[in-house]
């Protein structure tokens, strides 16, 4: 006999008053399927949505245009797709990008 996983969700108000709780039964789960969408075959995270608007505000900071920074992106990383980038490696651009806009006097955070 296999055991459904069972997810419970709570939602709070601010000053803690539970407003309803839920419990989630998985239909068709496959015990054997443990990736996410957003986690390729190597296992890495992919870059997040954040990770991919911020990096694309910093490029622009710099005078890049959108298509211009993806392609930058890509070659940089040396992906097909920006949203291949893997997460660590993009908060590791980022913290790059923020060091050299504030060594150029810039304020962008």
């Amino acid at each position: 006999m296999t055991t459904v996983p069972i997810t419970r969700i709570t939602l709070l108000l601010p000053n803690g008053t539970v407003i309803c709780t839920a419990l989630l039964e998985s239909e068709n789960h496959d015990p054997n399927e443990h990736e996410t969408p957003s986690t390729p075959s190597n296992g890495q995270l992919k870059i997040t949505q954040p990770q991919r608007a911020y990096l694309f505000r910093l490029l622009a900071h710099k005078g890049m245009e959108e298509k211009a920074g993806e392609d930058y992106l890509k070659e940089h990383f040396t992906v097909g797709a920006v949203d291949d980038i893997p997460r660590n490696a993009a908060s590791q651009l980022i913290k790059q990008l923020v060091a050299e806009t504030k060594e150029a006097g810039g304020n962008e955070s």
